[in-house]
């Protein structure tokens, strides 16, 4: 083909490639919210299906040294579509979701745990990558003939960095690409595979952390009323006193058993106006004061103000 017939049917063909990548991207994003993930927490680029340009097109097919039989039809990343997240097993996630999907048939051109495993020391270029076709026409504003691929990209935040650092030296001529060049790659790929595993490391500790505070949290479920709770308020005096929970082995069971003990306290929560003294934590804090008065404090994160009304309601002297 010449660059004038490739181009004459990517004109013809172009809408139904658009049409296409924003229906995988939806179809991938909808699933994702269906499974219980928030796709603004969990992705950390925006997904915006990327149509290959026209010059993109005509290099590749005619001018890579690519040894082509069909040139147009074998260029399969006319559409693409990518997903971004933060550590190496979220890439999973997405991963079950293209593949359990009954609208297109899947071959993975590029799986990178598979390469580690099979070249374990060598460094390189790291990404899930899959070629989709849709098994049969799909209708819309244009119809989107079965079997058009759509390639999609699955990487972590660091591995996408790593992509464009390296794009520039994946187009060079092999005899162009310097030593210092390949150990330079070579030392990135290194160090970002060592941070995703701290990464992961501090997300399970945090992890770990949220665990421990929604206990203390939950035991406040009948006084809590969403419109009302300040999830950053509760988090930041949950973690004023951390510390001294840790310290003292305090329990959630301890804090229930306390609140029973004071059940005036359930009722002055309930009646207040002030939202302040709705928030579910301060319960914790009651206990503390009954119990550590002087640490409590000591550790206080906000005024004097605040805290003084909680020593007051337990008949207790802030000194």
């Amino acid at each position: 083909m010449t660059e004038q017939q490739i181009l004459e049917r990517y004109k013809s063909e172009k809408l139904a490639f658009q049409a296409w990548g924003h229906f995988v991207q939806k179809r991938i994003l909808n699933e994702l919210s269906e499974q219980g993930y928030s796709p603004d927490k969990l992705l950390k680029i925006p997904v915006v299906p990327r149509i290959k340009e026209n010059k993109s097109l005509i290099e590749k097919a005619l001018y890579r040294g690519k040894t082509y039989s069909n040139p147009y039809d074998e260029i399969t990343d006319k559409i693409g579509v990518r997903f971004v997240v933060l550590h190496l097993d979220e890439i999973a996630v997405i991963n079950s979701i293209v593949e359990a999907c009954d609208v297109w048939e899947i071959s993975k051109d590029k799986d990178f745990e598979k390469e580690k495993a099979e070249k374990p020391e060598f460094f390189t270029y790291q990404s899930v990558h899959y070629i989709i076709r849709n098994k049969i026409d799909i209708a819309g504003d244009c119809v989107i003939p079965q079997a058009t691929p759509c390639e999609i990209q699955i990487r972590t935040l660091l591995q996408h960095s790593y992509a464009e650092l390296s794009h520039d030296i994946a187009y060079k001529r092999e005899e162009y690409i310097t030593s210092e060049m390949r150990r330079g790659v070579a030392r990135s790929m290194a160090l970002i595979e060592t941070t995703d595993l701290l990464f992961r490391e501090v997300r399970n500790m945090i992890h770990v952390d949220e665990v421990r505070f929604n206990e203390f949290v939950e035991i406040f479920a009948k006084i809590k009323d969403d419109d009302e709770y300040i999830p950053k308020f509760n988090r930041l005096i949950f973690d004023a006193y951390q510390s001294l929970i840790n310290e003292h082995s305090i329990s959630y069971m301890d804090i229930q058993t306390f609140i029973k003990e004071n059940d005036f306290l359930y009722q002055d929560t309930k009646n207040s106006e002030q939202i302040f003294h709705k928030q579910p934590i301060l319960y914790l804090v009651y206990y503390l004061i009954q119990k550590y008065k002087n640490q409590v404090y000591q550790n206080w994160p906000l005024t004097d103000a605040e805290l003084r009304p909680l020593f007051n309601k337990l008949g207790i002297s802030m000194g």
